[in-house]
């Protein structure tokens, strides 16, 4: 199935990382990166698609230093 991540970002540092997995009640892990996008004073709206069948999907920020995060959206 097409997954799609849209995000809007302004002026973000940090990496952002779309993660799946395929356990129903998933311990830390049994997670995976799906997608990783470095960001240095950042800013971007934009998309990214993935074909794939997972039980979840989660977006986490790591490294966070400043900026601001409008959202992230996962459509399935």
């Amino acid at each position: 199935d097409l997954q799609t991540f849209t995000w809007k970002f302004t002026n973000v540092t940090g990496t952002l990382t779309f993660q799946a997995t395929l356990a129903t009640d998933p311990t830390d892990e049994d997670w995976f990166a799906l997608y990783n996008l470095p960001c240095n004073s950042f800013t971007q709206i934009s998309y990214y698609n993935l074909t794939g069948n997972f039980v979840w999907i989660r977006a986490v920020v790591n490294g966070f230093s400043q900026g601001v995060i409008q959202y992230l959206k996962v459509s399935y």
